[in-house]
């Protein structure tokens, strides 16, 4: 369809896209195909058999049989929803179970469990000996301090001596 400015834009499209609707408004949808959000209502139809049933819509939406907008059951939605989400559950276990005999099998697999189980190890021992120089540093730190008196006492004296020694 060829965009002219005289031709009208408001002709109805030439491909019927209801199979990419019906595909669109599987499970619960928050927004609708134009954008809005959706509201959830409840029917007050008694005559229909289906008085106080929830359902969701789009504000916009007014029995129409094109399917541009969406109105649906709400427990319609949450069935096929909660089939969405068996079937994500399943894909899940069947790729742990995967994992499971990739690791039952592999014996890489293994051998880099067992090599990441000592690297913990040594780590933790490497952590220990860090401890321990820390502490070892701060009693040279304060050896150090105490004797930094004497020393400089020491060379005050070697100075001195120096000094006397020379002008004697």
């Amino acid at each position: 369809m060829p965009i002219s400015y005289s031709e009208s834009s408001s002709e109805a499209p030439e491909e019927d896209l209801g199979w990419a609707y019906a595909d669109a408004d599987w499970g619960i949808r928050e927004k609708c195909f134009c954008g809005r959000l959706m509201k959830i209502e409840t029917a007050s139809g008694l005559a229909s058999g289906n008085g106080g049933r929830k359902y969701y819509k789009c504000p916009v939406w007014v029995k129409e049989g094109r399917g541009e907008h969406i109105c649906k059951w709400w427990d319609e939605g949450v069935t096929e929803e909660i089939g969405i989400l068996q079937g994500k559950v399943a894909d899940q276990k069947e790729r742990l179970a995967t994992l499971d005999r990739q690791v039952a099998f592999d014996p890489r697999i293994r051998e880099l469990r067992d090599e990441v189980a000592l690297l913990k190890d040594e780590i933790v021992m490497l952590l220990d000996e860090i401890a321990m120089m820390k502490e070892e540093n701060a009693m040279m730190k304060e050896e150090i301090a105490k004797a930094g008196d004497g020393a400089l006492t020491l060379c005050v004296l070697a100075v001195f001596a120096a000094i006397s020694y020379l002008f004697k």
